[in-house]
């Protein structure tokens, strides 16, 4: 049983330095604690108390990872796409929530600052990243076609 203890300790202490731990709620660790504890008491002998407490910390775990991907909370929602799967430029100015006038280092630094929450790597949906993601990619591609003509980013007409 030490070894267990040392084997979860050190997977632990590998998750909290690769930054996984830190994203986790007060609760989550709160459960992973209760489930060492259980295991601590398996130990001792007492494998029916300590095996329930670990239960105990599984299911509390289970059930709140659960009710966070069912309904996640916080996730910024933004206009879904319309069904040809093109964004209007206005669609795209909202989405990232930058005036006309924006110009390309607006575009890509609030580009910048959306993805960093919604990249799925840091628990966001990749399908409002893949928007975020397409909304920059007509506003600078309406831009670049703007220089080719020789306007203003802001006198290119909407197709909307």
């Amino acid at each position: 049983m030490p070894l267990i203890l040392l084997l979860a300790a050190l997977g632990l202490y590998f998750a909290y330095k690769g930054g996984h731990l830190r994203k986790l709620p007060w609760e989550d660790v709160l459960s992973i604690v209760w489930g060492l504890v259980g295991l601590r008491v398996m130990a001792t002998g007492q494998m029916l108390i300590g095996g329930l407490i670990v239960a105990t910390s599984g299911v509390a775990l289970w059930r709140r990872r659960g009710s966070q991907r069912a309904a996640p909370k916080g996730e910024p929602t933004k206009p879904s796409p319309p069904p040809s799967g093109q964004l209007s430029p206005s669609d795209a100015r909202d989405i990232l929530n930058i005036p006309e006038s924006a110009g390309r280092a607006e575009i890509i630094a609030a580009h910048r600052a959306l993805i960093a929450k919604l990249h799925p790597d840091r628990g966001g949906s990749s399908t409002l990243a893949a928007q975020v993601n397409e909304a920059r990619d007509i506003l600078l591609a309406q831009i670049d076609a703007s220089r080719v003509k020789g306007a203003t980013p802001s006198s290119v007409e909407d197709d909307s």
